[in-house]
Order: C-alpha cells, then structure tokens, then sequence
C-alpha cells in the first residue's frame, strides 16, 4: 500500500498529523509501519489458503486417475508397486485438508 493511501486512511480513522523531526506535518513512522505489517501478514495468510486449495485439486486429480485404473491393477501390483501405500497416503491428505476446512454454518 503506498504511502498517501495509508495516510488517507489513518487521517479517516482518527489519526493525526504531528510535527516531524523534519518540522512537516505527518503521520508519525509508526504508523506506516503498522499498516504495511498489517498488509504484509494478510498476504501471507491468504498464501496457504491457495496452496491448500491447490493441495486438495491435485489430491483429488490423483485419487480420481488411480480410482479408474483400478480394475488395471492386479493385488500383486497393490503391494509390490506400492499402490496400496499410495492410496493410503492420498486418502490421509484429503482427510487431512477436509479437516482443515471452514464448516459451512
């Protein structure tokens, strides 16, 4: 956020200016430090709201690709191929981020 929208808002909210080591009037630095932590810790909270989305789709993408090449897949590849360890550790994801989701009220 640039530094004049910063001050617009803070003017808007009750802050005033004050005389600066300089002798103009503004808000104290404080204040632009503030807002640009505020900005910076929203951002960083959206990230892993994105990155658990995109974890869910690619968890789902795989389950539904091995779900219809099951019938492929003989019980001998289940557990030399690891398939069966595999399904396991999707299954865990998706459980896992289902359980991280907002409830619906």
């Amino acid at each position: 956020m640039d530094i004049q929208k910063i001050k617009e808002l803070a003017l808007a909210n009750g802050f005033k200016l004050k005389e600066q080591a300089s002798g103009n009037m503004d808000l104290n630095a404080y204040v632009y430090d503030f807002a640009n932590a505020i900005e910076r810790e929203a951002k960083a909270q959206a990230v892993p709201n994105t990155q658990a989305l995109h974890d869910r789709l690619l968890v789902k993408s795989i389950r539904e690709h091995v779900e219809s090449h099951i019938s492929e897949i003989s019980v001998n590849d289940l557990f030399d191929k690891g398939w069966l360890a595999a399904m396991k550790c999707i299954q865990n994801n998706i459980d896992m981020l289902e359980a991280q989701e907002p409830a619906n009220d």
